[in-house]
């Protein structure tokens, strides 16, 4: 008696699962290439991103005039830091890094 009460309860759901769906009017057949689809909406990634990088703007001019009197590059550069750490006062406690090296552990001489 349970056995048959369990497949008269059972069987409803079993043959609905089996049965594909109604056909709805309003969704489109995919292998129709004049179907009509929905919109797309687009919003841009970089809409809500700040216009400038920078707050403030620099004299163009004189930033490239600063850069220039480096004339053989990172070599002048090392040089101008090695005289104004002369000129410098020395520190309180002495530290190996200094100016632009102090990311690179140092200049070391």
């Amino acid at each position: 008696m349970k056995k048959r009460l369990l497949a008269v309860l059972l069987a409803p759901p079993l043959v609905w699962a089996q049965v594909p769906p109604p056909a709805s009017p309003a969704t489109a057949d995919p292998a129709d290439p004049a179907a009509a689809v929905p919109r797309v909406a687009y919003r841009s990634v970089f809409a809500d991103t700040p216009t400038g990088v920078e707050a403030q703007q620099a004299d163009w001019k004189k930033a490239n005039a600063d850069v220039g009197q480096f004339r053989r590059g990172h070599v002048d550069l090392l040089k101008w830091e090695e005289e104004r750490a002369r000129a410098a006062p020395a520190p309180a406690t002495p530290s190996r890094t200094t100016g632009h090296h102090r990311h690179h552990g140092g200049h070391k001489p």
